[in-house]
């Protein structure tokens, strides 16, 4: 561990004083008219997160452990923090689900085996991004002290209404100018805007997510049809669904490359799931990685990576998580 804390390095942009010494940076404009998320759809987020982590392999919630771990870092009346601990590396894109935009170290992409320290804000204005690396330095700082496990730092941003895609390259450039003052691997990731104009976490009905292997489905009855008298999926729905099962067949037997899956595979996936309007991936998009950030939100297990940028993908046990088949409605 090193020898001075956090605060005390030449990254950190305060003064003796606490004063913040660090100039305002281009683009912060951009982000100066997000408004907070309402606190409810903080903790749907927070909710959603944990339960998509919670099902990867290898990673362990030890956020009930913070506050030993983290001692004197969980003041801070602003967003909340999760803590996970992981056994293996995985790539970014990995730890989230589908509605969540995200972005971190653009030369691996990969995430170390070691702690996951995530701070939830209700915005994306570059305020709350630097107070937010500000409580997570001083994580790592606990953790440094305390363990000789790696930490990878995590800011979350829960903006209202949720990020618009026009606006992920500005949050991708606020990332470019922040990560240098984070003393460990930064990720930065952001509630989506939904096709309907709001977030994704105030969206869903219950704080309940569609994430992980959990059922799209269930986010479409909740923006709308909740138990209309059709109490029918929506042909693309159905098909998306016999999609999952068709891939569950294919990998049962073995793994596959994620590359023989798309070549299988993605001709449906545009059809089934693009063109659906309750899909967060965009109808226009082509190589864009948003068929395997689907395997991975429905549940598919991926291997790590091997020969540069490849990676099987499996089965995880027990199957992937499906509807049931039958017409009664769900309880």
């Amino acid at each position: 561990p090193p020898e001075t804390p956090p605060e005390q390095q030449q990254q950190q942009p305060h003064n003796g004083a606490g004063e913040r010494t660090g100039r305002r940076r281009p683009g912060a404009e951009a982000f100066a008219s997000w408004e907070e998320c309402e606190s409810s759809e903080l903790e749907v987020c927070k909710k959603r997160l944990a339960e998509h982590l919670a099902l990867l392999p290898g990673l362990r919630d030890c956020t009930g452990e913070a506050p030993e771990l983290l001692e004197g870092c969980l003041s801070d009346s602003q967003g909340a923090i999760l803590v996970f601990e992981s056994e293996v590396e995985r790539r970014v894109e990995e730890l989230f689900p589908q509605e969540i935009f995200s972005v971190g170290p653009e030369l691996t992409n990969i995430v170390n085996e070691g702690y996951l320290v995530l701070d939830i804000r209700p915005a994306a204005a570059q305020p709350h991004a630097q107070d937010a690396i500000e409580r997570l330095a001083r994580c790592w700082w606990a953790l440094a002290q305390g363990t000789t496990r790696w930490a990878t730092l995590v800011f979350v941003a829960v903006p209202a209404g949720g990020l618009e895609e026009d606006h992920e390259s500005s949050f991708a450039e606020l990332y470019k100018e922040e990560v240098l003052r984070a003393p460990a691997p930064l990720i930065f990731a952001a509630q989506r805007c939904t096709a309907s104009g709001t977030s994704a976490a105030s969206g869903a009905s219950g704080g309940e997510g569609n994430l992980g292997g959990h059922v799209r489905g269930a986010k479409v009855a909740a923006a709308g049809a909740h138990r209309t008298a059709a109490k029918q999926k929506a042909p693309l729905q159905d098909e998306e669904e016999e999609l999952v099962r068709d891939i569950s067949d294919f990998l049962r037997e073995q793994p596959h490359e994620v590359q023989e899956l798309a070549s299988n595979f993605a001709q449906r996936f545009n059809t089934s799931v693009r063109a659906n309007p309750h899909s967060p991936y965009s109808p226009e998009g082509k190589n864009d990685g948003s068929f395997k950030k689907w395997l991975l939100a429905r549940g598919f297990v991926s291997g790590g990576i091997y020969e540069n940028n490849k990676s099987r993908f499996s089965l995880p046990p027990g199957g992937v998580l499906l509807p049931p088949t039958s017409d009664a409605p769900p309880p």
